[in-house]
């Protein structure tokens, strides 16, 4: 047979064979041609349009034609299988440095002065009809720049691995508090805030660091214990209980407003502290010079002003806080009101939809601005927590920032990973559609806090290929979703398609822990168990024995964590073939760039469903639906391949009441044919063991009889059994029934997560 000759772009003019790659410059004819053994192929009959640029002085480099063919170049994204969460996005190629650009500390290279550490790199494919309409297919960064030679010195590269932005999220260490990232956060700034005190020292600590640039530290005067309490607030790291110490701290010149809010953590000991000890005091420039908060027997709060020389203006005497046992935000705010000082004192408890607050006025003096403040001034606050202390030269109310005060447990998981990452300037996608309740949030490097997201919302966490930054997808959005793509495999759509029969994912024995709340370190648990069905604890053949796992997962509740472990459960029993590979050549005229399908395959994204049609005689003749969670690609000049790594998206279809839309049907239980009934009869005798009866009320609907799907089109009987009757072989199979064969929905709706 003789073999038509193809041109091929990309390979260097007199060059040897391993210097191959994508240029647009020179072609060679590759007229019976043959690369490590195998035929290159002579389709597309154009080089497929693919791009490679790194970013360089705040300008986009195209590097294409220095990008070796010999290689390929491979991307990789999301998850590779079903039990893993996603690793940074990867993309491998091999860089051409005859020229030494690519050498970074090279004086004569091209590049010298801003080749270096994770520089940002893209690769995209072009619209063959529209070449300024990119593909994006990864970006990353170039974290290393590895010089390669041969011993002739003549092969010179540089194969290189940029990676996505979750290697770098994961290399950070753990963040500071809650509290403490909200007091210092540049995304949503405390208003006028002039002074701050973490009070989260170590236990060797001599003095009580500032958490603002330009304040100085506070002083200690005494023996408090630092970092002993670490219970009493999640939102806080440990924070000293006071002893026989004071803590003084001076604040910085500003500016005045004539407004003063001072605001403390502190957590009182069941029984109380000292009677008439002051909790903290503020100095300030006005006539009214002085203002204690103090404690009194009983569990109430006080407020005392004086003036500058020590005369008492106003005491509020003993208000009724209750604070003895209970861990709250202490709030004293003074503001002009006439001629007059307005005060507030207000508490709040972590959590809490209301506080309590108390309203007084000093009259005839002035606010002025804070000068210096001071914690148990009168070293008379022993068993007394302590921390967090702010100055603001504004009044805000005492839920501003609640959310920072319970650590933001309560909060969504989608909304989470978008504020994470606003905090961060990191970009993202992350819509939010009732995604689980989180607990407090800790103290742990950023990739860790939002892969607890994506673990309390059973969600998909990955990243962007068109710009550097996170993806969240929440487990409701990809519930109930038509398909996104479809293949037919008997049209030769798949390169790949191979199903898996095996326990690999299995699971029918969960425990799930919860780990956060509002002021407790831990919660409750629960347990669920799968016992009926294929893959139930039952000893095989009845079932498949105990596949037992144990879940921690950060949920507000311990009422959460019973649909936490059924819904793992029940995802960890669904009885269908895996599908960890499905892949695509672009090679093949089915996929060709002009085509429908091609674009498709392109634009796809994790999260998506993926449906198959007309499998092969040798499987199940229904069509196969899955959800994407990772994708591997492989390309150079000539060819392309993109390989989608899956999970069954059945447990997915979750039903909603009162909306046509969706199936809302749920399953029978123990629903069994009474009788053998032959290959063609329309009528079945179901017997159901539980009680509960099927119903024609609201639409036909199709059920699976022993792999058979048939349609039931009325049913007949206000007690078990009933008939049906029904329209036979809909997938196709023709077979006789045994009897107490199984009837199951083919399409049941679930209760979500």
């Amino acid at each position: 047979m003789r073999h038509t000759a193809a041109h091929v772009t990309g390979w260097i003019d007199a060059a040897p064979w391993p210097h191959h790659r994508l240029l647009h410059s020179s072609t060679i004819d590759l007229y019976n041609a043959w690369e490590s053994g195998n035929f290159v192929s002579t389709y597309p009959a154009a080089n497929l349009p693919i791009g490679v640029e790194i970013l360089l002085g705040g300008a986009w480099i195209d590097i294409t034609n220095k990008v070796y063919y010999r290689d390929k170049i491979n991307l990789t994204r999301g998850r590779t299988s079903e039990r893993q969460t996603a690793d940074a996005q990867q993309a491998t190629m091999t860089l051409d440095n005859t020229d030494g650009r690519f050498s970074a500390r090279n004086p004569n290279g091209i590049y010298y002065g801003q080749l270096g550490r994770n520089t940002p790199l893209r690769v995209f494919v072009s619209d063959p009809g529209a070449p300024w309409a990119r593909q994006y297919r990864f970006y990353g960064e170039v974290g290393e720049w590895p010089l390669k030679w041969d011993t002739t010195g003549t092969d010179i590269y540089v194969p290189i691995t940029a990676a996505g932005i979750f290697r770098r999220l994961g290399t950070g260490s753990a963040f500071r508090s809650a509290y403490f990232r909200g007091c210092t956060s540049a995304a949503s700034p405390i208003t006028l805030l002039q002074a701050y005190w973490p009070c989260e020292d170590g236990a060797i600590s001599t003095q009580i660091a500032a958490g603002l640039s330009g304040v100085a530290a506070m002083t200690i005067v005494g023996a408090p214990v630092l970092a002993t309490d670490s219970a009493s607030f999640l939102c806080s790291d440990a924070l000293p209980t006071m002893g026989t110490a004071t803590f003084y701290g001076t604040v910085p010149n500003h500016t005045s407003t004539n407004n003063i809010q001072v605001r403390m953590l502190a957590a009182f000991p069941s029984g109380g502290i000292t009677n008439n000890a002051v909790i903290f005091r503020v100095n300030a420039s006005g006539t009214a010079g002085r203002y204690d908060v103090y404690y009194t027997t009983g569990g109430n709060l006080g407020v005392k002003v004086y003036d500058r020389g020590g005369t008492l203006l106003k005491d509020t005497g003993a208000i009724g806080f209750a604070v003895n046992g209970t861990a709250v935000r202490i709030s004293l705010q003074a503001s002009p009101s006439g001629g007059d000082i307005a005060i507030t004192l207000a508490t709040l408890v972590p959590g809490a939809t209301s506080g309590g607050f108390w309203n007084d006025t000093v009259t005839s003096a002035t606010v002025g601005i804070s000068r210096t403040v001071a914690i148990a001034p009168q070293k008379d606050c022993s068993g007394l927590t302590a921390g967090h202390l702010t100055v603001q030269s504004t009044v805000t109310s005492i839920f501003t920032n609640d959310d920072q005060l319970r650590a933001y447990a309560g909060e969504r998981a989608a909304s989470r990973v978008a504020r994470l990452c606003t905090e961060e300037s990191i970009a993202y996608f992350s819509p939010e559609n009732g995604s689980a309740l989180m607990g407090a949030q800790g103290q742990k490097t950023l990739l860790e806090l939002l892969r607890e997201c994506e673990d309390a919302d059973d969600g998909l966490l990955f990243e962007s290929r068109d710009f550097l930054g996170v993806y969240y997808q929440a487990r409701n959005n990809m519930s109930t979703q038509n398909a996104d793509i479809t293949f037919n495999y008997a049209a030769a759509d798949l390169s790949t398609f191979e199903p898996v029969d095996d326990d690999q994912n299995i699971v029918n024995d969960v425990t799930t822990t919860r780990t956060g709340g509002f002021t407790a370190s831990g919660g409750s648990s629960a347990r669920f168990i799968i016992t009926t069905g294929t893959l139930s604890t039952q000893a095989p053949p009845a079932g498949v024995g105990t596949y037992a796992t144990n879940v921690e997962v950060n949920v507000q509740f311990d009422a959460q964590l019973i649909d936490q472990a059924s819904w793992r459960a029940y995802l960890g029993t669904v009885d269908e073939a895996r599908y960890p590979a499905i892949g695509v050549d672009f090679g093949r005229v089915n996929l060709a760039p002009s085509t429908t399908l091609n674009k498709q395959a392109v634009t796809v994204e994790i999260s998506d469903r993926l449906v198959v049609t007309n499998p092969p005689a040798w499987l199940p003749p229904d069509s196969i639906s899955q959800i994407i969670i990772g994708m591997a690609e492989q390309m150079d000049q000539r060819t392309r391949t993109l390989t989608y790594v899956c999970v069954p998206e059945s447990p997915y279809r979750i039903g909603v009441y009162d909306n046509s839309s969706f199936n809302s049907r749920y399953d029978g239980t123990d629903s069994k044919l009474s009788g053998v009934h032959d290959s063609v009869t329309t009528t079945l005798i179901v017997a159901s063991v539980s009680g509960t009866l099927w119903t024609i009320a609201d639409g036909s609907f199709d059920i699976m009889v022993e792999g058979e799907r048939m349609t039931v089109t009325n049913v007949v009987g206000g007690s078990s059994p009933q008939t049906f009757t029904v329209t036979r072989s809909v997938n196709g199979i023709v077979k006789t029934h045994n009897d107490c064969a199984a009837i199951v929905l083919f399409s049941p709706a679930h209760w979500s997560l």
